[in-house]
């Protein structure tokens, strides 16, 4: 299932037309409580409920909440203050009705700080916070950052690692999230050993997500496929094995039963829809 993103401060004219768009088209929605230019600026959960309270919002197929700024990166999650802001998410989520969320667990993290007792330790409270509230939270693939800016990046072993607990003991309320442009910069993988890793899961039933935006340079650019296009970035390249990024985005959409989020600012989401679905159109 295609779908968009908006941010909570969309302006209401746009965020109105991108949801009546999103129920028209049957799409799924994500909705992102930070501000688009501000990552550190976080919204109150009734100025969310103020901003889609005469939307049609409630009638979008699959609804999700994006809460991985929630100001607990790199921290413990059994820590108290920690999971008090964790919970305080989730609290969240389940007021605007969602069933799903969308979290990084590992930015802004020490990749030597990652035992196996703390993934385990953590990931069994992140369940537990699902359980409790009914929402299924997909973890993203991202990266480790040090203090000083620089990064480690986080491949496949780092998420199989975390889907080794998650099986083993059972953990229904934890989902994976692939970010195409993150698997590009923020790891040494190929996309096709991403999609096979992801192909694992699914066979052993894990929920899975997407978010899908073309990354052209080594920074996490979220650049719409249609911009990209403009500027030939769509051919294929050494991450996709030579594949055209819309034959990419064809496979993903007609493989996996999820919602396949195109992520990027919310002033081209339409735009970016439109030409998605004629380009699209073309390949069936």
């Amino acid at each position: 299932m295609l779908s968009m993103k908006i941010f909570v401060n969309t302006p209401q004219e746009l965020l109105n037309e991108i949801i009546e768009r999103a129920v028209e088209d049957k799409l799924g929605l994500e909705l992102l409580m930070i501000d688009h230019d501000d990552n550190d600026k976080l919204y109150p959960v009734d100025y969310v409920l103020k901003k889609i309270e005469n939307t049609r919002f409630s009638e979008v197929a699959d609804l999700m909440l994006h809460t991985d700024h929630c100001h607990t990166w790199g921290f413990q999650i059994s820590d108290p203050e920690t999971l008090a802001s964790y919970t305080t998410e989730m609290q969240n989520a389940n007021r605007l009705g969602m069933r799903k969320v969308v979290m990084h667990y590992n930015d802004k993290m020490d990749k030597e700080d990652v035992t196996d007792k703390r993934l385990h330790d953590d990931l069994l409270r992140i369940n537990d916070l699902g359980e409790k509230y009914g929402i299924t939270i997909h973890l993203e693939n991202t990266l480790f950052v040090h203090d000083d800016h620089s990064f480690d990046k986080a491949n496949i072993d780092f998420h199989e690692r975390i889907f080794s607990h998650v099986t083993d003991e059972k953990m229904k309320n934890i989902g994976f999230c692939f970010d195409l442009g993150h698997g590009k910069v923020f790891s040494d993988n190929k996309l096709a050993e991403w999609l096979k890793f992801i192909d694992s899961l699914v066979e052993k039933t894990i929920p899975v997500h997407f978010h899908l935006h073309n990354n052209h340079g080594v920074h996490d650019d979220h650049m719409p496929f249609h911009i990209a296009d403009m500027e030939g970035l769509n051919e294929g390249d050494s991450y996709t094995g030579g594949e055209h990024y819309l034959n990419v985005l064809n496979k993903i959409i007609n493989t996996y039963k999820a919602m396949q989020l195109i992520e990027i600012p919310s002033s081209y989401a339409l735009a970016e829809m439109n030409w998605l679905q004629a380009e699209l159109a073309k390949l069936k």
